[in-house]
């Protein structure tokens, strides 16, 4: 009984975790040892959420300049205050060498000039001797080192501009973590049966570093599957992976989503061997960081060009035509078992030969209506290609 209870409880605390956007960090616990996958922005581990879930912790790191964690929205209030100085500690700062001879010694006693110490000068600022207390001056302009007024205040706007940069760094990461927030939220909303489901994120880690909890997926990715096979997929699970791909972009497009990065190692399997769509937040990576935070599938490589439809590499931007595109590619490395244009290694190249119409050949034994699909889904043409719906229905 009183087992049962606790557990009834500790199911009711994941469910309401489950509903919350900003996961307290005291209720996940990531197992380091256990590492699934690298991205972008960096490592995805095997975590433990509230005491019994597992799910796939994503350690995102945001790109940040040379602020330190110590910055923060009053830096503005610091700088200006550094500024508004009136220039008197300018004209005040000078520095005595006392190593430099004098020309007169200790045994100069005139007036009130006293033995036992050394003389004080007064600066005065036309560069006029200065004059000493007695009925003789002596001219200590040779040990002063005056330190010129446009010297100091170029120090002091050099110390503004670093207080300024870093407060500015600070907004960006305030702007970053709020957009986030955002992003959680409607990725959150995005939960389909076809779709990895994201739990939410742990924010309170630092300020340039957030924490994804996202679904558990223990079959690994479709890209992994594919290189580890020495004969084809068999048909039958061939078409279901397909039909599942199909049935989580569907969804996503039912939703006015843009995946924006379709590929092999963003289709993911779990423990039933069913395969669903991963990695929603792209939108989010690309506007950030110019990045995209997925799965790297070759280190050093082209990450997700080779998946990109012609009018993204002219700098058009993903629409729900180019999903079907990637689309075309990830059914076509389902029939081929090969990572596309992996002997293309330069960038120009890759977007030459995909925006003048070439596409990765066709494999001589495979389901024929699956090979045309794949043919019909990269066409030139975006508007000449198929819905995602038109697709599950042409799968029967």
């Amino acid at each position: 009984m009183i087992l049962a209870k606790a557990e009834r409880k500790r199911r009711h605390r994941q469910t309401v975790l489950l509903d919350e956007v900003d996961i307290p960090s005291s209720t996940l616990e990531i197992v380091e040892d256990e590492v699934l996958g690298l991205g972008g922005f960096g490592t995805v581990f095997l975590a433990d959420l509230a005491g019994g879930l597992n799910a796939a912790a994503k350690v995102v790191t945001f790109p940040r300049g040379s602020a330190g964690h110590g910055c923060d929205g009053d830096d503005d209030d610091a700088a200006s205050r550094a500024d508004d100085g009136d220039g008197d500690e300018d004209d005040d700062d000078v520095e005595y060498d006392a190593s430099i001879d004098t020309g007169c010694n200790n045994s100069v006693n005139d007036g009130n000039i006293s033995s036992s110490s050394a003389p004080v000068p007064t600066i005065v600022h036309d560069n006029r001797s200065p004059s000493m207390a007695g009925d003789r001056a002596v001219d200590l302009l040779p040990r002063l080192r005056i330190v010129e007024p446009s010297d100091q205040k170029a120090r002091r706007r050099a110390v503004v501009a670093k207080a300024k940069k870093s407060a500015a760094l600070a907004r960006a990461e305030a702007r970053q973590r709020q957009a986030l927030c955002q992003e959680l939220e409607y990725m959150k909303r995005l939960r389909g049966p076809r779709t990895v489901h994201t739990y939410g994120g742990v924010t309170a880690l630092a300020r340039d570093r957030v924490v994804l909890v996202m679904e558990f997926m223990p079959g690994g990715d479709l890209l992994r599957k594919l290189r580890k096979l020495r004969r084809p997929l068999e048909e039958g699970v061939l078409r279901q992976i397909v039909r599942d791909v199909c049935e989580g972009m569907a969804f996503l497009h039912s939703k006015a989503f843009v995946h924006g990065d379709l590929k092999s190692s963003n289709v993911l399997f779990d423990a039933r061997g069913r395969a669903k769509i991963a990695d929603l937040g792209t939108s989010l990576w690309t506007q950030c960081t110019n990045r995209i935070a997925t799965y790297t599938p070759r280190p050093g490589g082209l990450m997700s060009l080779p998946w990109a439809a012609p009018e993204v590499l002219r700098h058009r931007g993903a629409t729900a035509h180019s999903d079907v595109y990637s689309f075309g590619v990830v059914l076509w490395e389902c029939l081929s078992r090969k990572v596309p244009w992996e002997h293309v290694v330069d960038v120009g190249d890759l977007s030459m030969a995909v925006t003048s119409g070439e596409r990765p050949e066709m494999p001589e034994i495979c389901p024929p209506d699956l090979a045309n699909l794949a043919r019909a889904c990269w066409k030139g043409d975006p508007a000449a290609r198929p819905t995602f719906e038109a697709v599950l229905a042409s799968l029967g």
